[in-house]
């Protein structure tokens, strides 16, 4: 309103639209949308969220493609701060944990995924949920009425893999980290507006394993530059994960032809 009594353009930032946000959310974004001259999604799976609205343009969302690959003696350098064993399999995931990025219904399955590959090292870069979150009032209370247990340190304990499991914290250069490991899962159970580390993964040469909903399919080529699994098996998740890392030449493979499709891209 106020732009269009100044008589000048308005740019805004509309989050809402995607299916897991709120009703009242969802009806701003459309309220917005049907008054926009214009809309700029960065996924089809976005512009779907806006059902009935065709005056839009795509564009994905772009990232500065590191010039080079990190080098060897860093990526070994970085291991050895975090007393990795340098052939150690490593499993990334991005992101601070939480339950709508599917990182609790990874962790369900971690034991299943050390079964598979006894000596695997799952590595989170970003936070974890401080205790305050999960051991407090708020945190019981949440835990009573929904069932859902956030509180990390019990849940890895329970599943007897708490030497599988890595938190970094924050990372300011998660291409690093990328270069380091084997393969990314991206678990999110949302339907995400992109995701990025999908690309950021592949643009280091690695393989990724996602749920095959949201913007995934269009990111990742099944079969070619990942494996897409059905949306919320976090058991067939693991297996998907396992079988990259027990097979080094078909992830190679796969990860060189993702990062090829995202420098085309």
């Amino acid at each position: 309103m106020a732009g269009n009594n100044a008589q000048c353009p308005v740019l805004t930032h509309v989050r809402e639209a995607m299916p897991h946000q709120s009703r009242w959310g969802r009806s701003h974004a459309h309220f917005i949308a049907e008054n926009s001259r214009k809309i700029v999604v960065n996924s089809e799976s976005t512009a779907r969220a806006f059902a009935g609205v065709d005056h839009f343009q795509m564009i994905y969302d772009g990232l500065n493609s590191p010039a080079s690959f990190p080098n060897p003696t860093e990526i070994s350098h970085w291991k050895k701060t975090l007393n990795i064993d340098p052939d150690r399999p490593l499993v990334g995931v991005l992101g601070g944990v939480s339950s709508s990025k599917g990182h609790f219904l990874l962790f369900s399955a971690l034991a299943r995924l050390v079964e598979l590959v006894p000596d695997v090292l799952v590595v989170f870069v970003g936070g974890k949920p401080p205790a305050s979150k999960t051991t407090g009032v708020r945190g019981k209370a949440r835990q009573l009425v929904t069932g859902e247990n956030l509180n990390v340190d019990e849940i890895v304990k329970a599943a007897g893999v708490e030497n599988h499991v890595l938190f970094t914290g924050w990372v300011n250069d998660p291409f690093l980290v990328l270069a380091a490991i084997d393969v990314l899962a991206f678990p999110s159970i949302i339907v995400e507006g992109f995701g990025r580390p999908l690309v950021e993964a592949a643009l280091m040469g690695k393989p990724v394993v996602a749920f095959d909903h949201g913007p995934s399919p269009e990111i990742v080529e099944g079969d070619r530059t990942g494996l897409l699994v059905e949306s919320g098996n976090g058991d067939s998740f693991v297996q998907a994960v396992a079988s990259l890392l027990l097979d080094p030449e078909k992830a190679s493979k796969m990860g060189g032809r993702g990062r090829l499709r995202a420098l085309d891209k």
